[in-house]
């Protein structure tokens, strides 16, 4: 389990699972079961050979698995990459409170190990562009409310300024140039038109294969609102700035909604402000317990510093 995450409320084991699949998915449940990962929020047990129960480990996160149960089979014909649909969407059993997932295991390491190359980086645009259609209150199901990701970067000053402070007092106080980076941010026009978001778009959830991106998994903070939230991820995964720079314009060259010139620089101001703050919460939650967040915060600030004009 990595440094930092949270203390399971539910111990998930193989056993709870058992019986999970005999009651509700019986064609799986003699297949050998085995613990793959514990997360932040999930337990994810491997399946025989090709398969994962995605099992909630914490109340917090019971919300999050309806959010890809409800939403995923929507999203994913329009995605180029494959993403984790269920082909099983659990109920709470005698041995389980919440909703549950069985899923495709898909291929690929997390880019946090096997980092995306410059033509990785422009599927992640391209796949950022598929993603990005304007909820059509018509047509589209409800997408999920987050106060989190997706809002306007005001209302995220609170919890980013306490970071700088924790980073202030871990001897890692963040340049006059980043702050400036943030305080354009904010001050940029808010979005007028609200996407479809991945709403995590931690280099962890982005699957990579021979460098290139082969799926993205973790779903559970889908919602629609400001594109810049997922744009933002651009500044994790690309250290080069002809790829991000390249990899920008082939996102407003694919976008499904309409950039003015003036949208479009509006757009990336609060994309880098989403990078900020990714980058501070990360490096600061990560220096006290989690290296691997640590790093990818470095990373973003890093990139951001290297940004043209800043």
């Amino acid at each position: 389990m990595p440094d930092g995450t949270p203390t399971a409320e539910i111990n998930v084991t193989t056993e709870i699972v058992r019986t999970l699949l005999a009651q509700q998915a019986p064609e799986f449940a003699q297949m050998p079961l085995a613990i793959a990962a514990n997360g932040w929020d999930n337990t994810l047990v491997a399946v025989g050979d090709r398969w994962l129960a995605r099992l909630p480990r914490r109340a917090l996160a019971a919300p999050l698995i309806r959010h890809e149960q409800q939403l995923l089979s929507f999203l994913a014909p329009r995605l180029p990459v494959p993403v984790p649909v269920p082909i099983r969407s659990g109920v709470p059993g005698t041995t389980y409170p919440w909703h549950w997932s069985l899923v495709e295991r898909l291929p690929g390491e997390p880019a946090t190990r096997a980092a995306l190359n410059d033509n990785g980086v422009l599927q992640w645009a391209d796949f950022l562009a598929h993603l990005h259609r304007p909820q059509d209150a018509r047509t589209d199901p409800p997408a999920p409310l987050n106060p989190y990701r997706g809002v306007p970067l005001t209302e995220r000053s609170a919890s980013v300024h306490e970071r700088l402070a924790q980073l202030q007092q871990l001897d890692h106080p963040v340049s006059g140039t980043l702050l400036d980076v943030w305080r354009r941010a904010q001050a940029a026009p808010v979005a007028t038109v609200a996407t479809w978001l991945h709403g995590d778009p931690h280099p962890g959830n982005i699957l990579t294969r021979d460098s290139a991106l082969s799926a993205v998994v973790d779903w559970g903070d889908v919602t629609a609102g400001d594109p810049a939230g997922d744009l933002g991820s651009l500044w994790l995964l690309a250290d080069d700035l002809s790829a991000r720079e390249r990899a920008l314009a082939l996102y407003r060259e694919s976008a499904r909604y309409p950039l003015t010139t003036a949208g479009w620089q509006h757009l990336v101001s609060r994309a880098r402000g989403w990078a900020f703050a990714y980058g501070v919460m990360l490096l600061g939650a990560g220096l006290v317990d989690n290296p691997e967040h640590a790093a990818v915060g470095r990373r973003a600030l890093a990139n951001l510093t290297a940004d043209p004009g800043l």
